[in-house]
């Protein structure tokens, strides 16, 4: 048998490197944005975290939904939540391609000084890390422990946006989560 070299591709030490954009201390008059990729439940987690951060002071949130999965968010949608929004959440990778499409919108927010967290699937998780590290970012990952995520009914989905809801507070402020958060 012949060995044959396996390559990742991962620039050089120090080739690529992005400094996340500040975080606010808290969420108080913040605005919330939110890209889907129209992954069955993407909007409903989505929805469902930004319901729940309005107890954390967020103001208003704005959602908006790729065409696909598949592809990355469109620039115009990009600098639409880079201009009215103060953080963001990206959702949903649960398969190969949507889950490099998440963490790349995610990144492209970051670029444009906006907070940014992917929601990923746990089956996922290696690839988006691997993603992460390629581009040489060490961008926050909400990983949503069940899976198949689409399959989930609304209860379940909620369950998950209450599960994920302490990553969401810690990686996109610069507070300690309260406990109330934990609580859901």
């Amino acid at each position: 048998m012949t060995d044959s070299p396996v390559y990742r591709p991962v620039p050089p030490e120090g080739s690529r490197h992005l400094d996340l954009s500040p975080r606010a201390g808290n969420f108080e008059g913040l605005t919330l944005g939110l890209v889907g990729n129209w992954k069955p439940n993407a909007d409903v987690l989505l929805n469902e975290v930004g319901r729940l951060l309005g107890a954390y002071g967020i103001k208003e949130v704005i959602l908006r939904e790729k065409y696909s999965c598949s592809v990355p968010a469109p620039i115009p949608m990009l600098d639409e939540i880079a201009e009215k929004c103060d953080l963001a959440l990206t959702a949903m990778g649960d398969c190969g391609s949507c889950t490099t499409w998440c963490i790349n919108d995610a990144v492209e927010l970051e670029r444009r000084g906006i907070p940014a967290l992917s929601f990923v699937a746990t089956p996922f998780m290696v690839l988006a890390k691997y993603e992460l590290e390629s581009l040489g970012i060490d961008l926050a990952i909400g990983e949503v422990a069940r899976y198949p995520f689409g399959g989930l009914d609304k209860p379940a989905v909620h369950e998950q946006a209450a599960l994920v809801l302490p990553q969401v507070v810690e990686q996109l402020t610069s507070s300690p989560v309260p406990a109330l958060a934990a609580e859901g």
